[in-house]
């Protein structure tokens, strides 16, 4: 389950969060009014990762992260391919599970936004 990694100790009117756990990352910013501006929820289902991006002004992006390391003897920096439209019920089974420990408020935001996804799709 997603448990919070301190970025810095002094939070900044920009503030943004980090919560990890070894499926998946929940990344959020805030704007300066304080509200939630943007998140990505990064997660992996077997042995593919995947990147599902809201934000305030484009909605939700979905693509699959390619890690850049096809082959051993190198390594490439990772990229997000967009991959069209995401499987909803394991993208919601996956975050309800995995987002059981964050604090109530962003759980339902960001629950929110993918269920209002989910619907939409």
């Amino acid at each position: 389950m997603l448990e919070e990694v301190l970025i810095n100790s002094k939070p900044e009117p920009d503030e943004r969060r980090w919560f990890s756990s070894a499926r998946a990352d929940l990344y959020v910013w805030w704007n300066k009014s304080g509200d939630i501006d943007r998140f990505e929820y990064c997660h992996k289902i077997g042995p593919a990762e995947y990147s599902l991006r809201w934000h305030t002004h484009s909605g939700i992006e979905y693509a699959l992260v390619d890690d850049g390391e096809a082959t051993p003897l190198k390594n490439n920096t990772p990229i997000a391919v967009m991959s069209g439209e995401p499987d909803w019920d394991d993208v919601l089974a996956h975050f309800r599970r995995e987002g059981q420990t964050i604090d109530a408020y962003l759980y339902r935001f960001v629950l929110h936004k993918l269920l209002k996804a989910a619907f939409a799709a």
